[in-house]
This record gives structure tokens, sequence and C-alpha cells, in this order.
């Protein structure tokens, strides 16, 4: 399958720059800089280097192919499911860490993951390593020897040093939960309604001394140098090694300063969205099982003994949760690191319901296979009417619009087959028809899905990259022009370093950025952009061109264009003199 845009886009072609070129200290996309056009590569600074080593090394070791790029993600998602499956296996029986492997190998955010090389199927994989080996060195049960403890905590710290190299700061974040987890002594909340309504909620912490006990549990001194060893190297290299990216930024005014402090002050406004979006994303990302999380995430008892596994799990999804809720940029794939938590807890849940089952149980059951019928309804109507509402240059295709519909529509019978059965008590059942028209939709989605998607969306722009390699041989310079929302993927399949532009109009930067020796310069632009602006543009000074490709229209789609410009026309596009007269394309 082509690759997706925009993120596994730039992380694909940087890790293919790696195996082509050996750089294997510095990210760099196969496109022009901005301000430094005669350059041939651009450096990529706003992640650490983990995701884009492991892409190199697949495709180094499978080829250079989607596939082998993506198959480091598909490795951490399962690792990440056994990792559920292993802690809910010794902490709550083998029936409820089959439930829970169930319930996250199904979550649609988790599937989505595993299927491109980004960096949240990774991280995913550390937090999750992080937090359960944390867990085990500071709580063991009683068959953990004090030497397996202390493996557990060097692999708590391995971790750590391995999720910093994949994200970051942001890598870091299990030490938060942790301490919330260690100093949150009771947490009580209540909500009254009768006789008005009332909130009362109160928290009592531990002492300082007990987090500094729990600290040395996790042999720090020993655990830090480690993990200093293994994370600090690269980021020394990659400072050494200096050059500045497509905004002029150096590495640590793009790394440090803007993805890191900029981000924690806000500056991302390109993501920013509202306080409650994160209750929105969980029950898509984590749907069907979200719809019985209010039952599966209950606090009553929750600082009772017997209740310390899910106490644990509870606050590492509700810290998670919170905290990215606090913060102004919100993407779905932020609050990945809690599914592992939820699929635990839910399949805990199942797991005594099977075992105990009683009139609340199967009341909750029937109220979450209502919410999930309400749910793949309204999911329905914007299939159904979203087509008629995105706007005339980035139309969606029929049959893209068709599967989406029947999609939703057989989430939809799967939704109302599980509440049948809740009503006849077949409770095993019910879950079971969730289970399978969930695999059926991954089903549908991984095949006709992914196929429609790439003819109707990623082939046609994809497609004319490769079709520009020739020219490229040549000599001929590729432009790709106006692409807005960039499309990275076009660059893992260009054996050329083309250059971007995506301000109008074209001509007077191409005169003065791109060389024109030969007189020849391709361009890929969309259809929209070529009707609208490029096409009255040429006319205008009477430039000479071809159409060499069309894909995925006439009307819309995409062109690969040839334009031939003369030194006398030259003169003319720089003193902005041209001519009135319409001139059709050759």
């Amino acid at each position: 399958m082509p690759l997706f845009d925009l993120d596994e886009g730039l992380y694909v072609a940087c890790a293919r720059q790696m195996v082509l070129h050996g750089d294997w200290i510095t990210p760099r996309l196969n496109s022009h800089p901005p301000l430094n056009p005669a350059a041939s590569t651009t450096p990529f600074f706003e992640k650490p280097i983990l995701i884009y080593w492991l892409g190199a090394l697949s495709m180094r070791l499978f080829g250079l192919t989607p596939f082998a790029a993506r198959l480091p993600s598909a490795l951490a998602s399962l690792l990440t499911t056994l990792l559920v499956w292993w802690f809910a296996k010794i902490t709550f029986g083998r029936r409820a860490a089959a439930l829970a492997a169930l319930t996250y190998m199904l979550a649609p955010l988790t599937l989505l993951d595993a299927r491109q090389l980004t960096t949240d199927a990774l991280l995913t994989f550390w937090f999750t390593t992080m937090m359960l080996s944390a867990y085990l060195c500071l709580e063991p049960p009683s068959s953990i020897t004090p030497k397996t403890r202390f493996g557990l905590a060097m692999v708590f710290w391995v971790s750590l040093a391995f999720s910093v190299l994949t994200k970051g700061a942001a890598g870091a974040l299990p030490l938060f939960v942790l301490a919330i987890f260690l100093l949150l002594k009771r947490l009580t909340l209540r909500i009254k309604a009768r006789g008005g309504f009332r909130f009362y909620l109160s928290s009592q912490f531990e002492s300082p001394h007990t987090l500094l006990t729990a600290w040395r549990c996790l042999c720090p001194l020993l655990g830090i140098l480690l993990c200093f060893a293994i994370a600090a190297p690269w980021h020394y290299l990659i400072w050494k090694a200096g050059g500045r990216d497509e905004l002029g930024h150096t590495w640590f005014q793009e790394y440090i300063l803007r993805q890191h402090l900029g981000r924690f002050r806000g500056l991302d406004k390109v993501h920013d969205m509202p306080l409650p979006t994160y209750f929105v994303f969980f029950l898509i990302g984590f749907f069907p099982w979200a719809c019985f999380a209010p039952a599966a995430f209950s606090i009553h008892d929750l600082w009772a003994p017997y209740r310390r596994h899910e106490r644990f799990l509870i606050v590492w999804f509700w810290a998670v949760f919170v905290l990215f809720s606090l913060a102004s940029a919100k993407l779905p794939s932020y609050i990945a690191p809690l599914y592992p938590a939820a699929a635990i807890l839910t399949g805990r849940w199942f797991d005594i319901g099977f075992a105990y089952p009683n009139a609340s149980f199967a009341k909750t059951l029937r109220r979450g296979a209502a919410a999930a019928f309400i749910t793949t309804f309204v999911l329905f109507i914007v299939a159904f009417l979203g087509p008629h509402f995105v706007p005339r240059n980035a139309p969606i295709a029929p049959p893209i619009a068709t599967l989406a519909r029947q999609l939703t529509a057989l989430w939809m019978i799967g939704a109302l087959l599980a509440l049948l059965c809740f009503r006849k008590q077949a409770y095993r059942l019910g879950i079971t028809a969730l289970a399978l028209t969930t695999t059926l939709m991954v089903l549908l989605g991984y095949t006709v899905g992914y196929q429609d998607a790439a003819r109707y969306v990623q082939d046609p722009y994809q497609q004319l990259a490769k079709d520009a390699n020739k020219d490229a041989i040549l000599g001929i310079p590729i432009v790709y022009y106006h692409i807005i929302p960039r499309r990275p993927s076009m660059l893992f399949y260009a054996n050329y370093s083309p250059y971007e532009h995506k301000e109008l109009p074209l001509l007077p930067w191409l005169t003065k950025t791109v060389p024109l020796n030969k007189g020849w310069v391709d361009v890929i632009t969309s259809a929209d952009t070529w009707q609208h602006h490029l096409q009255p543009e040429l006319q205008q000074y009477k430039i000479p061109v071809h159409i060499l490709k069309w894909r995925g229209g006439p009307p819309g789609g995409w062109l690969l264009l040839q334009l031939h410009i003369v030194a006398s026309k030259m003169g003319k596009v720089r003193e902005g003199k041209g001519s009135d007269s319409v001139l059709t394309g050759v």
C-alpha cells in the first residue's frame, strides 16, 4: 500500500535517504532547501532519530518498500499487545488477559498506528514497557526475586532512553504518571443529584518520603547513567553536525526551542482544539470498547487493597488524558499511550462480569451497546452527508464515500446485534458480535478501503513523482508547485531532489531559483491549481506547456507539466510584463 501523508511520508523519506546516502545522524529530505536551492537535501529536525533508524534498518534488510518501512510500527504494536496480555495474565488471569489483548488489538487507533511508520506505535510500546516494569518493581508480586526486580528497574531506564529517542521530552511522561500514582494516597469523588446538585472532590497525598523510597527502588543513579549513555550521544552528534532546515533553523532552534519549548507554550496553533476534544477522539479511537469505559473505569473502592492493580491503571489512564486535554494542541494519536491501560481495565471488567453476572452488569452492557449503536448511527449520517460539504478543490471520490457508508452501517449492525444479545443475556455472544463486526470492518478497510484510497487519493500524485524520474535523469529540474497541504510521500518515490514552492505565482520564483539552462522544467501540481492559477499565468507570458500526464482526472486529479522557458521570456517574467493575449497550452 502507498504511503500516507503527512507524517509518514516525512519519516519514510528521511529513512530512505539514510539508506541511500549513509548519513545516520541527520535526518534529511531529498528536496532542495528554499534558502539554499543549490543543496540537494534538506535537514529535518522535528523528531528524534530512533524512528528513522528503525525504518532505515528495515528497508536496508527488506528493500526500499512501504511494507519494509512500516514493519517497525507493526512489530511495536504486536509487542505492546503481548505486554497487555502478559500483565493482565499475571494480575487478573487468563480470560482477562485474552479479553484485554482483544480489545487493544481491535481498537481503531491501534490498527491505524500499526499500519504506518510514525512515532505513535513505538512510543506506546516504550511507554507501556516503562509503566509495567516500574509498577512491578515498585509493588512486586511474591514471585519476583530481588534480581528480577533489579532487571525490571534497568528495563525501565533503557525504555526511557529509547522513548526519549523516539519522541523527545514527551517520552519521559511516564515519570510524571508514576509520581502521581505514588503520591496520590486517596481521591474521593461524589456527585449527588437528589435534593439539588452537589459535587464533592477531595484528595490526600502521601508524604514526599514515599516518593523518595520508591525512587530508590528504581536504582536511579545507575539507571540515569545508563539512560544518559544511550540517549545523549545522538543529541551531541547532531548538534555538532550543524546544518539548517527549510526554515533556516539550526537543530537547537527547531528541535529544542520550537518543537519542545514552543509546543509547551502553545505555539502549535494548527492543532488547537477545545478542551473536551479527547472524549470524542477516545470514543472513536477505542470504539466500540470505549462505550463500556464508564463502568470499566469505576473508582468504587479504588483505594481498597484488592483493587491496587486497577488503581494503577486508572491513574495511568487519567493522568495522560487530563495532561493532554489541558494542552492546546490535540491530535488523536497523542493519547495512544493510555490505550493499553484502557484495554486491561476493559478486559478485567468483562472478565468479572462473565464470572459473576448480575443485573448491574447486564444493564451496563445494554447501555454500552446502545451507546455504540447511537455512535455508529451518527457516523453513518456523517458518512452519508459529509461528501456534500467538502471543499470544491478536495472532493471525495464516490467509491470512498460509498465504502464509508457501508463500513459505518456494518458497525451499526454489529452494535444492534450486540444489544439484542445482551437483552437475551447472551453476554459472550454479544461481545463476539462486536469483535467479529470490528474484525470484518478491519478486513474490508485494509483491502477494499486501502485500494480505493490508493487509487483515488495517493496514487495520482505519487505516480506522477515516479513519472518525473525519466526527465530528472536527463537533467530537467522538477518542481512541486502549490501542493497544500504538503505531500512528502512524493519524495519517497522520487529518485531526484525536487524544488518545492507553495506560494502563488510560479514564474517569478521559478526564474530566480531554478536553473533553466536546458530551457525545460517539469511541474507537478493539482488540477485545481492548473486550471485557476497556473494556466492563466502561462498564457499571460506565452510560455509553451505540455501536459505529460494527467492522473486522477480530468476534471480533478494531478498533472505533470513540462514548461519550455527561453531566455527572452525570462526577462519579461522578471519585469512582470506579460501579454494580454490568450495562448492555448501546447
